[in-house]
């Protein structure tokens, strides 16, 4: 679907049900890592009920020309993308709130703040929030987590994401301590669309403490990822 004139903000709707990634056990550090000898560190999210086999969710998104929320570094140009997350399953779910800045050394930690990567096709980018994890065989000595939101069966989550122009690929480097399995963006002059990528878990446990209510952790299980439909970018902006 392309935008239905120029300057006009554009709206998606995709409804999805996907099928939740299999039990995901990545493991994220910082900086010190050992060999995985023994089970997984004191913090890890841990679940005592089933994990729901499936998420639904619908999502709806629209992109607008924009300057840079708080945050970013005030008066940077760009396009801002706002997105509804609809949980249309029976299990409440978390929903990924920002980019887990702490994955990289990037200054920018404002909750609008997304990852680049190259998306479903040549010329569309891909604006993540999401945890990354590491090679198989390490131990963190702390565990990234990623903000989240809780959104109950029927619920709603409204969100940003905010890239500034022109587009360039961001994500963290690759380390032997960290593992991005998402591209850079081959052309970022080519890209006249953006998708954007929102992090899913399980809801919380009854009465979990925090940290773990509100983050998704590199080592929760039953994660998986869900893309909106392509956003043609604002006449303007490419």
């Amino acid at each position: 679907m392309r935008a239905p004139g120029r300057g006009a903000a554009v709206a998606l709707t995709m409804i999805m049900t996907l099928a939740a990634c299999g039990s995901q056990e990545e493991q994220m550090g910082t900086e010190e890592t050992t060999p995985a000898t023994t089970g997984p560190p004191a913090d890890e999210d841990t679940r005592t009920s089933a994990e729901p086999d499936a998420f639904s969710v619908s999502v709806d998104a629209s992109a607008t020309p924009a300057t840079a929320p708080e945050g970013f570094t005030a008066g940077l140009e760009g396009v801002l993308v706002t997105y509804t997350v609809t949980n249309d399953g029976p299990e409440p779910i978390k929903v990924a709130t920002d980019r887990g800045s702490g994955q990289t050394r990037s200054s920018v930690t404002a909750s609008a703040a997304v990852w680049v990567s190259a998306g479903s096709s040549p010329d569309v980018a891909r604006l993540s929030k999401q945890v990354f994890g590491i090679p198989d065989g390490v131990l963190p000595t702390d565990l990234h987590r990623v903000g989240s939101a809780t959104v109950e069966p029927g619920g709603t989550l409204e969100d940003t994401a905010f890239v500034t122009l022109p587009l360039a690929t961001d994500l963290p480097e690759g380390t032997r301590t960290i593992t991005v399995t998402e591209d850079p963006l081959q052309d970022p002059a080519a890209v006249t669309g953006v998708e954007v990528c929102v992090q899913l878990a399980p809801g919380p446990e009854p009465g979990q403490e925090e940290p773990y209510a509100s983050t998704i952790a590199a080592n929760a299980s039953g994660t998986t990822t869900v893309c909106s439909e392509v956003v043609e970018l604002p006449e303007g902006t490419r």
